[in-house]
């Protein structure tokens, strides 16, 4: 399933193909799957005792065209912060699955933010409905590269694809539990994060878990190290009482970042519980086209979780 969540197109706000692969995950375990108004996939599980939440993201690093240069280049901006060194004649594709390479950047752009004015230009002779402005708004993402071998996962948007795949194999497990469940894969995670800020409005939960990915260059940790716990940072200090819960679990990674920003803020602000967590997964190279995650930490945290949501 990573795989297939990989390879999908999926950026922000237009994460259709991630919602069907999903919905086709765990349609035949339940029947109350909604989509809201900004694209976040709801699947609710009634039950007694206790509302658990956990919540992924369903979006990927994204550029969007902003306007046609000629009848060869196209010019757009990136969606959320992205790496400038990583982004060197690389190949993005749009919907279609058409290739462009990303042909010039500007100069003097610093290490690690949103970058406009990217140049991109058509591997092939361009199309007449591109001068027809077609591919204004239009959005491209990394092309497909997905590998793996016995030990790690590499690939574009492995964010997404290890975040929604764990919550998938979790709610499959609890289908016939006693709590309650919201399992949230929340829309527009890479642009400012609008579809968390909504996903749970109003919901009377208990317990909320968001599952994130943790980048190694920015934060002191390490892959096959085990996942991450995220004790804090700019919206979120995580309940003391779900930080206990992991205590126990081995190997977990701890760290207090000023500048790491979780799902699981927003949540806490939209919704009515208190108790929540952010747990996430070290990644190699994050936000870029190779990124590199550890099948021992995806069996770590998936097992963790499990331990720990069900009754």
């Amino acid at each position: 399933m990573i795989k297939k969540l990989s390879n999908s197109y999926s950026p922000s706000a237009k994460e259709e193909e991630v919602r069907e692969i999903i919905i086709k995950e765990l349609s035949d375990f339940y029947s109350d799957i909604r989509v809201d108004d900004l694209g976040n996939l709801i699947i609710h599980k009634p039950g007694k005792k206790k509302c658990i939440a956990l919540t992924a993201p369903m979006d990927e690093v994204s550029f969007i065209i902003t306007h046609i240069k000629n009848d060869k280049n196209l010019i757009g901006t990136s969606v959320c912060d992205v790496k400038s060194k990583t982004l060197q004649n690389i190949t993005v594709i749009d919907k279609n699955r058409q290739k462009y390479i990303l042909s010039k950047l500007p100069n003097n752009i610093d290490e690690y933010v949103k970058i406009s004015n990217i140049e991109f230009s058509n591997f092939n002779t361009c199309k007449a409905n591109c001068l027809d402005n077609e591919f204004v708004s239009e959005s491209f993402i990394y092309n497909e590269n997905f590998n793996e071998n016995d030990g790690f996962y590499i690939g574009k948007a492995m964010e997404r694809s290890v975040c929604c795949s764990i919550l998938c194999d979790i709610a499959r497990n609890v289908a016939n539990s006693l709590y309650e469940y919201y399992f949230v894969f929340s829309a527009q995670n890479y642009c400012d994060k609008k579809g968390s800020m909504t996903a749970t409005y109003n919901l009377k939960i208990d317990e909320l878990y968001n599952i994130c990915c943790i980048d190694t260059d920015t934060e002191d940790v390490l892959i096959e190290k085990g996942p991450v716990l995220v004790l804090r940072d700019k919206m979120l200090i995580s309940n003391s009482d779900l930080v206990a819960k992991f205590e126990d679990k081995q190997p977990m990674q701890k760290i207090i970042s000023s500048n790491l920003i979780c799902e699981g803020g927003y949540y806490q602000r939209q919704s009515t519980t208190q108790k929540i967590i952010s747990v996430g997964i070290p990644v190699n190279f994050l936000g870029c086209f190779n990124e590199v995650v550890s099948k021992k930490d995806i069996y770590t945290l998936k097992n963790n979780l499990m331990e720990i949501v069900l009754p």
